[in-house]
């Protein structure tokens, strides 16, 4: 998926008008909590905002709103699926999200997901009280899908959030970076692809 340029936590805290150096004990906050809404949210950021409840239910309530329908698929990345478990290949789903962006992940790949991807292997953040990076969410992902390292292949387009846990622990890796990004990152990933749409089966076996 893609979305906005900016995350959930800079958006509310430049709302709510908290410091810069709030942003990541929010953003913490949020990827590792399990909000039934956004007041539920606003009235667990006030510690790590250090700005008042009032100003965070309305900075919170806005970004929420807003990320029900931020994500937009990524042309082609539906279809490398398919292909991927037509070849075969088992699916499984790790990544750093809070609930209200999920439903907006949903309205695009909720049945894609839900037909190849067991609910076990569905793994979100806000719902493991884990964020990346995280090789323990790794782990717990690979130990229920009952597979060895080797036989693992992470696809990510974070190389410190997706490929560093994954190397670390031993599995093959995918990463998907555009063309046109810098290249600054150490070359540890296996394989590095410009767009998730280029995945084959050759690739993840």
């Amino acid at each position: 998926m893609t979305g906005p340029p900016r995350g959930p936590a800079t958006r509310i805290a430049e709302l709510a008008g908290a410091h810069k150096e709030a942003v990541q004990r929010i953003h913490g906050v949020l990827m590792t909590s399990d909000f039934s809404g956004p007041y539920e949210a606003a009235a667990a950021l006030v510690e790590v905002a250090g700005v008042g409840e009032t100003e965070l239910v309305a900075a919170v309530a806005s970004v929420w709103q807003s990320q029900r329908t931020d994500a937009r698929p990524i042309p082609g990345a539906a279809d490398a699926l398919r292909r991927l478990v037509q070849g075969g290949a088992r699916l499984a789903l790790l990544s750093d999200i809070w609930p209200p962006y999920l439903e907006s992940v949903r309205a695009s790949y909720g049945e894609l997901f839900d037909q190849h991807i067991p609910s076990r292997l569905q793994l979100f953040s806000f719902r493991e009280g884990i964020g990346k990076p995280s090789t323990e969410l790794v782990s717990r992902l690979r130990n229920r899908a009952g597979v060895t390292p080797a036989a693992a292949v992470m696809v990510g387009d974070s190389y410190r959030k997706d490929v560093e846990p994954a190397v670390a622990l031993g599995l093959g890796t995918v990463y998907i970076r555009p063309h046109t990004a810098p290249a600054r990152e150490a070359p540890l990933a296996a394989r590095r692809l410009p767009t998730v749409a280029d995945l084959d089966l050759d690739l993840v076996t």
